[in-house]
């Protein structure tokens, strides 16, 4: 009975760890859902063509607050490109800092894919949520006299919007259609040409055609030997410390460490069905070598052909198969068998 106790524990074990790899693997995949009552009451978009890049680098700054009756936990999401290169995708706590999240992205179109988070705290009402998020993606078409087409769809309501687009440092014509309200010029030397709208909804697209020409093909500035993105704004999203390019939701505590647990059960599980084959395996070849014994010792009488005494031993050899009996009562037990029908 020891036998057959443990063999019962055996196959709960193993379901055990079927339940456990599905539990695991549920906290993967983060949860997709809309942003109910949550608006912007400000934000910022940079446009920086070929700055640290040969590509665009785009920033969004922006201060959510929940308009809604109840507690927010769900995700945030941004219209980005398709094939954009996520530099960070972060919430701004203690006034400034960046803490990067685990993110999900979703095409919506050809060109444009939805990126979202799961917040890390509920936001209650008329509580604000700042968020930073950076990436760079590559929309120039030319190699000397240069073309962008460059649209910002919004992803929530925005009462206000800050945009500019900069001029890359040895760029010369230099346009943006529709042409900008204002133009300015930083610390760093570059010209910046600087709009404003108000109440501009997720159904709004904002479209700028922006040409110049560059003969040129460095960017204006040298990226960083650390990798991290531009020198940040400061705007309505804060500022503070960076985070590293390449944000990836595989590669947070949060989804590493089940990923991992996961691996370790799965090759725990493997590793116990293939010792039961082999266990198996092990038990028929003691059969073998027990039925060669018997043999021998029944000289040639060819061994009892009793239909009864076939059927008993068949049992014995399936209860011995199954790890019910251990090899040396399986040999007491036909002993008795063998003697019982011999008589």
């Amino acid at each position: 009975m020891g036998k057959v106790k443990r063999l019962a524990g055996k196959r709960v074990i193993a379901l055990l760890m079927v339940v456990a790899m599905l539990a695991l693997a549920l906290p993967a995949v983060p949860a997709f859902a809309a942003g109910d009552g949550m608006v912007l009451k400000n934000a910022k978009v940079s446009v920086w063509p070929e700055y640290d890049d040969p590509r665009v680098l785009v920033i969004f700054e922006g201060t959510f607050v929940n308009t809604g009756n109840t507690d927010f936990n769900g995700n945030v999401s941004f219209n980005v490109p398709t094939g954009a290169q996520i530099g960070m995708a972060c919430e701004i706590v203690d006034g400034g800092g960046h803490s990067c999240q685990p993110y999900k992205t979703v095409a919506k179109s050809e060109d444009t894919q939805s990126l979202s988070w799961k917040t890390t705290k509920a936001i209650k009402p008329g509580e604000e949520y700042p968020v930073f998020l950076e990436y760079y993606y590559n929309p120039i078409k030319g190699n000397t006299d240069k073309n962008i087409d460059y649209t910002f769809q919004p992803s929530y309501k925005i009462e206000k919007l800050d945009l500019n687009i900069q001029q890359p440092l040895k760029a010369e014509k230099f346009t943006v259609s529709p042409a900008a309200l204002s133009t300015s010029q930083d610390g760093q030397g570059f010209t910046n040409h600087n709009y404003s709208f108000t109440n501009k909804t997720d159904g709004d697209k904002l479209n700028f055609k922006i040409a110049y020409t560059k003969t040129d093909p460095n960017p204006s500035k040298p990226k960083p030997l650390n990798g991290n993105a531009a020198p940040q704004p400061t705007g309505d999203g804060g500022s503070g410390s960076g985070s590293s390019l390449g944000t990836n939701a595989y590669l947070q505590p949060g989804i590493l460490i089940p990923v991992i647990l996961f691996v370790v059960v799965l090759v725990a599980f493997i590793v116990y069905a293939v010792n039961s084959q082999a266990q198996k395996r092990r038990a028929e070849e003691r059969i073998e070598r027990i039925r060669s014994k018997s043999a021998k010792s029944n000289g040639n009488s060819g061994g009892n052909s009793n239909p009864k005494f076939v059927k008993e031993k068949k049992k014995l050899r399936q209860m011995l198969l199954d790890g019910q009996i251990s090899e040396e009562t399986y040999r007491e037990l036909l002993d008795d068998l063998e003697e019982e029908f011999s008589r």
